[in-house]
């Protein structure tokens, strides 16, 4: 058996320094380890998302508010506003800070309650019972949450470090002005998710188009002008009479006849195209709460003393089938006096289109019937167990009795 020479008898020998025979696999060797693991540790820790991690952790350990990013199901934090813009009357958007190309948001919309005979407590559970049922049976419904408190508190303390101009400065001043204004005590804020494309309202395509061709018909250019106008006017009028639209307008009429929501479409076989938005094969329920909508009222003949229950002018069309068919056949004739300006898309569609049309309009207003039909017994179940608030309790009640008067379809 040899014997195995000490190494600490062996003479120190100088070994030039060579690099390690590149390896055929893609692991990195074992002596090289330690080094790329910190490398990669020293990118990780300079990179953004874990430089926003610490600082939420940082906020958490002093108190502060914490969340990942702006959402509709968040509470809203002050250091996560980078910028506020307004979008439409009433309606804000709060950003965060750009993560690879995208901003996390949220939209703050102001719902303003006219109906002075509507008590403010109602007019919340109101819209409560209005956005779940919408949810329900619409096309395109974003997300959304009442805001709270605190969210309104944060709001309030929002400056200039979270806005990214001198405008945005501006419209978030409008904001905290509307917060608190005299209007303040009427109006229920609520926090929805943005939509990556809100189109304009059909109405307002269609002002549009027209204007167009008022512009250059005083330019002398009559022959041009109609010409362009009637394109742009039939492709609306084509887009809102495809048969896919069709079936979400039908789900939207059943919706707004049960709740009461008869600024867009009215139990008279009218349809307000100025409220009411297409998005390719959708029409967008984007707006489902009417101001001027109530359920409940003051009865006047009781000094202000009582409550009733107003009437349901949408109830004669979902409660009687046989009245179906005739308001399919006036919302179409609405609808093509509203957009169809020159008769050419009635025309390619002819008898037979037009009645599939209203087919298939009816078919999605049965199908939206029965499905809030069906949830009539979700309302009971809760009024037994004594959920919500009393408000919340007479709303349901409200709507579920409504439910129990439609046959079954």
């Amino acid at each position: 058996m040899s014997r195995r020479r000490s190494v600490a008898t062996k003479p120190p020998q100088h070994v030039p320094h060579r690099p390690a025979p590149r390896r055929t696999d893609s692991a990195p060797h074992s002596s090289e380890m330690p080094r790329a693991l910190a490398h990669f540790q020293r990118l990780a820790n300079d990179s953004g998302p874990v430089q926003r991690l610490r600082s939420l952790q940082q906020s958490a350990s002093e108190g502060g508010p914490i969340q990942r990013v702006l959402g509709y199901n968040q509470a809203i934090a002050k250091a996560d506003v980078a910028n506020v813009s307004k979008l439409a009357h009433k309606v804000w958007l709060l950003e965060g800070p750009q993560v690879q190309g995208n901003a996390p948001s949220v939209v703050i919309k102001l719902e303003l309650r006219v109906s002075q005979g509507e008590a403010m407590t109602d007019f919340r559970a109101r819209e409560g019972i209005t956005r779940e049922m919408g949810a329900m049976v619409l096309d395109g419904v974003p997300g959304a949450n009442p805001a709270s408190a605190n969210d309104l508190a944060v709001i309030g303390t929002l400056d200039n470090a979270n806005c990214l101009n001198v405008q945005a400065q501006n419209e978030l001043a409008e904001l905290k002005a509307e917060l608190n204004g005299q209007n303040a005590a009427q109006t229920v804020v609520i926090k929805v998710a943005k939509v990556a494309n809100i189109p304009k309202s059909v109405g307002d395509q269609i002002f549009e188009a027209k204007q167009q061709m008022q512009a250059n018909l005083s330019k002398g250019g009559k022959v041009k002008s109609v010409g362009n106008t009637a394109a742009g006017v039939n492709a609306v009028a084509r887009n809102i009479l495809q048969l896919p639209v069709a079936t979400s307008l039908g789900k939207m009429a059943a919706f707004d006849l049960i709740v009461g929501n008869f600024d867009r479409f009215s139990h008279d076989g009218t349809i307000n195209i100025q409220n009411l938005e297409v998005f390719g094969n959708q029409a967008l329920g984007l707006d489902n709460l009417n101001p001027y909508g109530a359920i409940r009222g003051i009865d006047p003949g009781n000094q202000g003393a009582g409550v009733v229950t107003l009437p349901w002018p949408g109830g004669s069309i979902v409660t009687d089938t046989s009245k179906i068919n005739v308001y399919a056949k006036r919302i179409q004739g609405d609808i093509l006096k509203s957009v169809d300006l020159f008769g050419a898309v009635a025309d390619e569609l002819g008898p037979t289109g037009l009645a599939t049309w209203q087919i298939t309009f009816i078919n999605g207003l049965i199908a939206a019937i029965r499905t809030l039909k069906h949830h009539e017994t979700s309302l009971r179940q809760r009024l037994v167990q004594q959920a919500g608030s009393a408000e919340d309790r007479q709303a349901w009640t409200i709507m579920a009795d409504r439910l129990a008067q439609i046959p079954k379809m």
